[in-house]
């Protein structure tokens, strides 16, 4: 056989070797999202230094895109000319067979974050691409813990545009049945 032909037959097989890995992932990706569904409705979430604000989850598109919407905390809402504008948006997807978030931050810059880690009780996620605002701080991380049905953290990490890194640490509760 030609080295053209050994080539092609290898590659072949290696993707129908890791075939079972691309499905698997896929799975992972799905049941990631199915974890962060459970969070539709609205929270009060406290943010480090004790003071609380508003959180709510909801689903869209056929139950295909979760949306976080999240009001500054109210010592921080004076910097915004209306509620509207204290107020960052978070869209959660699965495409092609992983999970993202897209963070629309009130700093203006709109990272694209991907699922890295996936368990029962966990979603990871980190900074794969910018969608605006490259060279300027951004949300690099944001991990989700799951407790029960009505207690969750989720920790968030700034990565300044000097490349420091700062998080915040949320805890939030349920204020309405799902």
């Amino acid at each position: 056989m030609s080295t053209r032909v050994t080539g092609m037959i290898t590659v072949l097989l290696l993707a129908v070797l890791t075939l079972p890995l691309w499905a698997q992932e896929e799975g992972s990706a799905q049941e990631g999202f199915e974890l962060m569904k459970r969070l539709e409705g609205e929270w009060k979430a406290e943010v480090d230094g004790g003071e609380s604000t508003e959180v709510s989850y909801r689903l869209y598109s056929g139950g295909t895109a979760l949306f976080e919407h999240f009001l500054h905390a109210p010592s921080e809402r004076g910097a915004f000319a209306s509620p509207e504008q204290a107020m960052m948006v978070s869209a959660i997807y699965v495409n092609g067979g992983r999970l993202f978030l897209d963070h629309y931050c009130t700093s203006g810059t709109q990272p694209r974050l991907a699922a890295r880690r996936i368990s029962d009780e966990m979603v990871e996620f980190e900074f794969e691409t910018p969608q605006r605002g490259d060279h300027e701080g951004h949300i690099h991380r944001a991990v989700f813990r799951f407790q029960d049905d009505d207690h969750f953290t989720s920790q968030w990490t700034w990565r300044d545009e000097h490349g420091q890194e700062h998080s915040s640490m949320r805890r939030h509760t349920r204020q309405q049945t799902r």
